[in-house]
């Protein structure tokens, strides 16, 4: 018995967590939340991530849910788009709906791995924008990362670890 529960402590020490980073890029300094709740915010639908001439199929669809369902707890009214659509046409759209803030996500990295055959984590990075609609001024320019755990019984999908970065990064620019 006590080698058994030796074991698996020694099991759950190599095992590692998860890992979330979120990396600010060339971010514009603001005094004031980014998100508030008196807001408009239209989110933008990514292109779908592609790893080794892998395309992950709605993936582009999990990122969107996730900025929307952070972004309903601090904001008065989240719109998602419809389809993608490239930078300058998003924020048209969004003027044209009365949006006051686009988020424009870019899935840039979107890697899932069979982890507990193979111990190769999941990854996935993706690059947000945040701009006021107004001035198509850039509020904020950010990268977020995560890894899922290298040891692991469970074969979770890459879109788990969206919650892990997504949350926290709405959380910051709200105040």
């Amino acid at each position: 018995m006590k080698k058994t529960m030796l074991w698996l402590g020694a099991a759950f020490l190599l095992a590692g967590c998860a890992t979330a980073d979120i990396e600010r890029i060339g971010t514009a300094s603001v005094s004031s939340a980014v998100f508030t709740a008196e807001q408009k915010v239209l989110v933008a639908l990514p292109k779908d991530g592609v790893f080794q001439n892998i395309k992950y199929d709605y993936s582009g669809q999990q990122v969107q849910q996730s900025f929307f369902e952070a972004l309903s707890f601090t904001t008065g009214e989240v719109v998602s788009a419809e389809r993608v659509m490239p930078l300058e046409e998003a924020l048209a759209y969004a003027g044209k709906i009365g949006a006051q803030v686009l988020v424009y996500p870019v899935i840039t990295h979107w890697e899932d791995r069979n982890t507990p055959w193979s111990g190769l984590r999941d990854k996935i990075r993706i690059t947000v924008q945040v701009y006021s609609v107004g001035p198509n001024k850039v509020l904020d320019r950010t990268s977020l990362y995560a890894t899922n755990r290298w040891f692991s019984f469970v074969n979770a999908a890459p879109a788990n670890l969206l919650k892990k970065i997504v949350n926290p990064y709405v959380r910051q620019l709200s105040r």
